[in-house]
């Protein structure tokens, strides 16, 4: 492409976001034309994290770039990338503007971007990746913090998503090293938005944390159903799964204290709360026999939020449907079942 593309193709998604369909025709049908050209996705990737480019013409850069993963990324694909700009791209991927994206819409799309190349290349092309991230994880700047939060949960969840065997064993070898680093970071951030709500702290402040928990909570989840050959060899995991029953019901009683604090806040507690109900059904479905010292405290759980006065006054419509597939799922669980004419007695 030519040296002064940046601002060529800078002026023609400027002129793809215009309402004008005289402009924006001409200026799809060019930036279609430009998806096999070698170095175009490079500059779509200087253009997204330029954070003084207009935001509508970020997003389109965005869209651009993952349509073209999905295309062009397959070493075997028609007009692929080249292995020269792969290389540049997964190297600016982590740059400084991209983990301290300002607009939330945005963050999430170059999360889902980095992803989509992680399910190609990571490991073995982008062994950095993981290291990366979680020592972006480590820094002192909250949303440096949560924005490679948010592309390690959408990375984790693309990795957990291969079937092969050979990509779950990875998996599981990926899940030992960050396990235990991402375990600390939900039970610290959980506990701060826990006790920000109990002592009526500013909407920012418990946001804040409840974004991170509920990303830590997401990685957790794929970690622990997708992540062991048998859950219960992992003391991190069982120790996970033995907090995840009481953090519901505090998180359920600082829910109550959320009302009037915006629609936001309450429906993000709501997605934490459900998020935990999640993991018990994930493991119950893929881990059955880690399952069983979970049975007990699963039911009581349940009987108590669907049946007691008290319990359904904190209670919510999608939370009561969850608690009951709990016990659907406990009650179906072929692993449970005696055998035929077997007794719990032994005779």
């Amino acid at each position: 492409m030519e040296p002064d593309i940046f601002a060529l193709v800078l002026d023609t998604l400027n002129r793809a976001t215009s309402q004008n369909t005289d402009i924006l025709k001409p200026a799809e049908k060019k930036l279609e034309e430009w998806e096999i050209e070698p170095g175009f996705y490079s500059v779509l990737l200087n253009v997204l994290s330029n954070h003084s480019v207009d935001v509508h013409v970020r997003w389109l850069a965005v869209m651009c770039f993952k349509n073209g993963v999905d295309r062009y990324w397959r070493r075997n694909a028609p007009h692929a990338i080249s292995d020269e700009e792969r290389i540049k791209l997964r190297q600016g991927l982590l740059n400084s503007n991209i983990l301290n994206e300002p607009v939330a819409q945005i963050a999430t799309q170059e999360a889902v971007l980095i992803a989509k190349i992680a399910r190609f290349d990571c490991p073995e092309n982008w062994p950095n990746l993981i290291p990366d991230l979680i020592g972006a994880l480590k820094a002192p700047q909250s949303l440096v913090q949560h924005r490679s939060l948010l592309i390690f949960h959408h990375v984790v969840k693309a990795l957990a998503s291969k079937r092969l065997l050979l990509s779950k064993k990875k998996f599981q070898e990926l899940t030992s090293t960050v396990y235990g680093f991402i375990l600390n970071l939900w039970h610290e951030n959980t506990e701060i938005f826990l006790r920000h709500i109990q002592e009526g702290a500013a909407t920012e402040v418990i946001t804040e944390h409840l974004e991170k928990a509920l990303l830590c909570l997401r990685v957790l989840r794929k970690l622990t159903v997708f992540g062991f050959k048998k859950a219960h060899d992992s003391q991190d995991a069982i120790a996970f799964l033995n907090v995840v029953f009481d953090r519901a019901k505090t998180s359920l009683e600082c829910r109550k204290l959320l009302k009037g604090r915006g629609i936001y806040l309450l429906e993000l507690c709501e997605k934490f709360i459900i998020h935990l109900t999640k993991v018990a059904l994930g493991v119950l479905s893929f881990h059955p026999f880690s399952y069983v010292q979970l049975i007990r405290p699963s039911l009581e759980f349940a009987l108590y939020y669907c049946f007691t006065e008290q319990g359904m006054s904190l209670a919510y419509e999608r939370f009561t449907i969850q608690c009951l597939n709990i016990v659907k799922g406990i009650l179906q669980c072929l692993e449970f079942k005696l055998p035929k004419g077997g007794s719990s007695d032994g005779c």
